[in-house]
């Protein structure tokens, strides 16, 4: 009984009104429309950022993980096997950006290691 009598007042509502108030369309100013767009595209990437730090911060921790199974802390043939796998993945990155993102990934790899390295043989740490 009581959806009915919401539905009625909804129907009486409707009719008061005039046609040309129910048939208005909004008026959107396309310059705040733009901007909306454009925190969206933002929102989307800061996301994708978000999960980027995510994986490198994953990435670092199974870097740490490797250093007892290496005889040395670079392995120049892993990083030439890693550039060329990552460079077959397609043509949408240019490939000096890839190659320069994962040098820096290489290095940061190999400070990690380092470090790791140097604290199992400082006595000082056990």
């Amino acid at each position: 009984m009581k959806t009915n009598s919401i539905i009625l007042c909804i129907i009486i509502s409707l009719l008061s009104l005039k046609t040309s108030q129910m048939f208005q369309f909004p008026v959107y100013n396309f310059n705040n429309l733009k901007e909306l767009k454009l925190d969206v595209v933002r929102w989307k990437i800061d996301q994708i950022d978000d999960k980027l730090y995510c994986l490198l911060e994953k990435r670092q921790k199974l870097v740490k993980e490797t250093t007892p199974y290496k005889d040395g802390v670079r392995d120049p043939l892993r990083e030439v096997a890693i550039l060329a796998r990552l460079q077959k993945k397609g043509n949408e990155l240019d490939q000096n950006f890839v190659k320069q993102i994962w040098v820096n990934i290489f290095m940061e790899s190999c400070k990690i290691q380092s470090a790791e390295i140097s604290s199992q043989e400082d006595p000082s740490d056990q």
